[in-house]
């Protein structure tokens, strides 16, 4: 491929990929992909973080070590209710179960490394340097542990019919994501996780690893709450996939449809029957798994938040939504979500998905339409 062909039609990395493959260094290639990310995301860390050194609540950075110190502090039974040691006023635990378990195991590794970072009251704003570099550090390993490997995969899949340089010039791309790289590493958040096993969940659909598929987007469900922008996509895709292999067998259809509900279920499960077992002795199994359901889907909060925007925020100066019934409001979201989404959704339906579809629903019809229309839960 001639250098003026990639100056006109391809970016700088396409250049390093040519240059690479033509020194037969692919495999270094891929090691040098990885240490220049690592690196880059470590480099954006260095600036200050949202809310840093700005009480009282300090900006998402605390808002993530506090889960930390909450799950390693207390038992799990009231990592989602309110109590004297556990204040939901103050970055209250809002994210679904996997996450809670995540932040318990970063907060072990962090109370072994600075045990002040740890404990609970006084740590309220904790940011010294060394605690900073861990914190920075959890997200770059969870970058390392699912969303590398999701970029990898998916291009694979996906252009595993071009070039090595156009292959190495598409992860690349896909790995210096503005607003991911913004948000997960300059503002403090994990999204990473979220996005990657949303990804490798479409990368085991389009290997036929249906199981697998519908496990993996489970967990990015349960992960963080954001994932049902997916959800609608992942649902009828998996219904389309059922119905046109089954061959017009009703059984086969049954049975595979049947499975796959089954593995979400089991899923889901795993995750939440800790909720169960580990409650209050006064408590039944469902209000122990209560006090997480009324943290990650806050209807009282309506169509609002004050954190974050969506178009209810914006018609709401002309139409003064707030000054109707929030029954009637949830339910006009519920019919909007369902509406925007169901021209994409439909066509899924029509043959099985290919894994181009599944992108394309998935990450631009599904995603923006629920964005715009979803009743938004932190």
């Amino acid at each position: 491929m001639p250098r003026s062909y990639v100056s006109r039609h391809h970016s700088p990395l396409c250049w390093v990929g040519i240059d690479l493959q033509a020194n037969q260094m692919e495999p270094w290639g891929w090691i040098l992909l990885l240490f220049s990310m690592i690196l880059y995301r470590h480099l954006i860390g260095l600036w200050p973080h949202s809310g840093e050194k700005t009480p009282p609540m300090y900006g998402d950075f605390e808002a993530q070590r506090h889960w930390m110190e909450i799950t390693t502090s207390l038992p799990l039974k009231d990592w989602y209710r309110n109590s004297t040691e556990n204040d939901l006023l103050y970055w209250g635990l809002d994210y679904p179960p996997l996450t809670a378990y995540v932040s318990w195991i970063c907060g072990r590794v962090g109370a072994a490394l600075e045990p002040e970072s740890m404990v609970l009251e006084s740590s309220r704003g904790y940011e010294t340097p060394n605690n900073r570099v861990f914190m920075r550090l959890t997200v770059i390993a969870c970058d390392l542990l699912v969303y590398f490997p999701a970029c990898y995969l998916v291009v694979k899949s996906y252009y595993g019919h071009l070039l090595w340089p156009r292959q190495y010039e598409a992860v690349a791309l896909l790995m210096v994501q503005p607003a991911l790289l913004l948000i997960d590493h300059g503002h403090f958040q994990y999204n990473g996780v979220c996005i990657g096993l949303t990804m490798l969940s479409i990368v085991a659909i389009h290997r036929r690893r249906w199981f697998v598929g519908a496990i993996l987007f489970a967990c990015a469900l349960n992960f963080k709450q954001i994932a049902l922008y997916y959800a609608l996509g992942f649902f009828f895709g998996l219904l389309s996939i059922s119905i046109h292999t089954s061959g017009g067998s009703s059984v086969r259809f049954l049975l595979l449809l049947g499975g796959l509900g089954l593995a979400v279920i089991g899923t889901f499960l795993l995750h939440w029957l800790p909720f169960c077992f580990y409650k209050s002795p006064e408590e039944t199994c469902l209000q122990g798994m209560s006090h997480v359901l009324s943290r990650i889907f806050p209807f009282n909060r309506g169509l609002f938040e004050d954190k974050v925007s969506n178009l209810w925020c914006v018609l709401d100066p002309m139409l003064k939504l707030r000054n109707y019934n929030p029954k009637y409001l949830k339910i006009l979201s519920a019919g909007a979500t369902l509406l925007l989404s169901a021209p994409a959704c439909i066509a899924l339906m029509r043959r099985t998905p290919t894994m181009r579809a599944l992108l394309y629903v998935v990450d631009v019809s599904c995603l923006l339409l629920s964005l715009l229309s979803f009743c938004h839960a932190r």
